[in-house]
């Protein structure tokens, strides 16, 4: 009997959330009837069976327009969340992001302006971890006065980011998924997270923003990758920094489609082992590279999938402002510039050479040969110099720490695209060194660029990647001259992280732990149904085999160096 009077109360208290108030008097008396018969409830909606539902339904006529659906939580009661919804589906669904860690139903309400919401079902009600994995969806009806509609909820374990397209001429909404990579595309943008790292519990927010489509070989495939910014109106002027999924207080974000990957954890399980080896080199907190957290995506009312959000690598980033100055470089390509090219760019006030981008700062008459500085004595003594030239001032120019750090990580995880291409170059005038970081790491763990032959993505499994030592000049010279008896602090450094965390099972229980959120979540799933040709691995054991070998491959590989000439 209390399940009844639960179900009954819960029902009333739709009508009276804050913001939700009924547009009449009273509660038509046939749905307060059929919330109290209700024999349980589901994240306080009544759940009845079909039969209940069709008497429902056949008392009013049907609507194709569905009132906003909303959240409250018993952490926050007073507070009223948004819920996602994709309309260009057979039937409009919501996704509600709910917390994985917690196997019970979060003491979330669910609730809609002006009606009364039912869970109709015939079945058993499912276990939260099973409906989660399981990507099904359950069936909403939304019954007013004299109206009602249907609707699906989808629930997630990974928070949502909803993006709607505005038409720069009218204002409005466009409904299109067409974004190029210039001009970027206003939009409207609304964030859901189910157990924000900040505030511990749900944390929701709208913006409006611009959006365009970044990546070079990526921007081929259907899904493509995006970077968004956020502002307080259309007008976008006035920055709106939101921090999303626990990560920096920031306008800027980027959004990585891995489309390619067949894990989708390569990039993820990379940026994570890179956060522990060297992403706190600067120790102030800032962090030296990026991080990436998982989420779906619904793009102009249609679901577009599973995506990293990752923080962009800027100045920002890095602790860079005006107070405190530096300079950010960006490798785009394998290409090394010259020394005579970067003294033309500085002459010319270039901001790019050979796909090296100045950017941090703005490059111009002013600022030029500050900007290319630092890079151009980089090259010039790693380049361009003898080796007595080298063994003597390449101490002032590089971090030899981060040089460590950057070889253990790009072996570790044989990062085979990262050795100059897809690294940034930072300088800190109060560090006085260029220290390296690494960005877009999906071919690594014995993956390879193909040259199509292999497949239509052009990836493929590398046997030599599970040998192959990666290298660069930088290290190559390091290691040839023992400069500063750098084997000895390469040495020192990797038995450090060995004898710590930096073992076979630690990196394949964080593979494991990134899998399982994407998969327990239904994302992976609901991934595959909309991108049926992205690339997809069953399970993670090619990454397995692969760091199996690697670790202790690597081992015998730094006990070598004693034997080096």
């Amino acid at each position: 009997m209390a399940r009844f009077c639960i179900a009954a109360v819960v029902c009333i208290l739709l009508f009276l959330l804050p913001g939700c108030q009924s547009s009449y008097d009273s509660i038509p008396a046939d749905i307060a009837a059929c919330a109290e018969s209700a024999a349980a409830s589901l994240l306080g909606m009544p759940v009845i069976p079909r039969d209940a539902a069709q008497a429902l339904t056949d008392a009013r006529r049907e609507s194709d327009i569905l009132p906003p659906l909303y959240a409250q939580s018993t952490d926050t009661p007073d507070v009223l969340h948004s819920i996602p919804c994709a309309h260009a589906e057979k039937k409009t669904t919501y996704y509600l992001p709910l917390d994985m860690q917690n196997g019970a139903w979060d003491g979330i309400a669910l609730s809609a302006s002006s009606s009364a919401v039912f869970v109709v079902t015939d079945d058993p009600l499912p276990e939260k971890t099973e409906l989660l994995k399981s990507g099904s969806s359950l069936t909403l009806l939304f019954c007013g006065e004299q109206f009602y509609s249907e609707a699906s909820l989808i629930c997630t374990g990974l928070p949502v980011l909803q993006i709607d397209l505005i038409n720069a001429n009218t204002g409005r909404i466009s409904g299109s998924t067409d974004i190029a990579r210039s001009p970027a595309s206003a939009m409207r943008f609304s964030y859901y997270d189910p157990s924000d790292p900040i505030t511990d519990t749900i944390a929701s927010a709208k913006s409006f923003g611009s959006i365009r489509t970044r990546g070079g070989t990526s921007a081929k495939y259907d899904k493509h990758s995006f970077k968004f910014s956020l502002y307080d109106d259309l007008s976008c002027t006035d920055q709106n920094n939101l921090a999303l999924c626990g990560l920096r207080l920031d306008d800027d974000w980027i959004l990585n489609a891995m489309y390619q990957e067949e894990t989708k954890v390569r990039d993820m399980l990379a940026y994570d082992l890179w956060e522990d080896i060297g992403a706190d080199r600067y120790g102030d907190g800032t962090v030296l590279g990026t991080r990436m957290r998982y989420v779906e995506v619904i793009l102009s009312g249609k679901y577009w999938g599973l995506y990293g959000l990752c923080e962009p690598e800027d100045a920002k980033q890095f602790g860079i402002s005006a107070e405190r100055t530096g300079c950010v470089y960006k490798v785009g390509s394998w290409v090394v510039p010259t020394v005579k090219e970067l003294r033309n760019a500085i002459i010319a006030d270039h901001a790019q050479v050979a796909e090296v981008e100045v950017k941090y700062p703005e490059v111009v008459a002013e600022t030029a040969r500050d900007a290319w500085k630092p890079f151009l004595d980089y090259v010039e003594i790693t380049y361009e110099s003898s080796d007595f030239t080298f063994t003597q001032q390449i101490d002032g120019i590089m971090d030899e720490d981060n040089l460590a750090d950057m070889w253990i990580f790009l072996n570790v995880i044989a990062g085979r695209d990262n050795r100059w291409k897809n690294l940034y170059l930072t300088y800190r005038a109060d560090h006085e060194k260029l220290v390296m970081a690494p960005w877009d790491c999906d071919i690594s763990f014995g993956l390879n660029w193909g040259d199509g032959d292999h497949d239509s993505l052009h990836l493929y499994h590398e046997p030599y990647a599970f040998y192959e030592i990666q290298t660069m000049p930088i290290f190559d010279r390091y290691l040839e001259l023992n400069v500063n008896d750098f084997r000895k602090t390469l040495a020192d450094r990797w038995n450090e992280l060995r004898g710590d965390w930096l073992t076979v099972e630690e990196i394949l229980a964080r593979a494991d732990t990134f899998r399982s959120r994407i998969e327990d979540s239904g994302a992976l799933k609901r991934n595959r149904r909309k991108w049926p040709h992205s690339g997809d691995a069953a399970d993670l054991s090619y990454i397995e085999e692969f760091v199996t070998f690697r670790i202790p491959h690597l081992d015998a590989y730094i006990a070598s160096l004693d034997d080096m000439p």
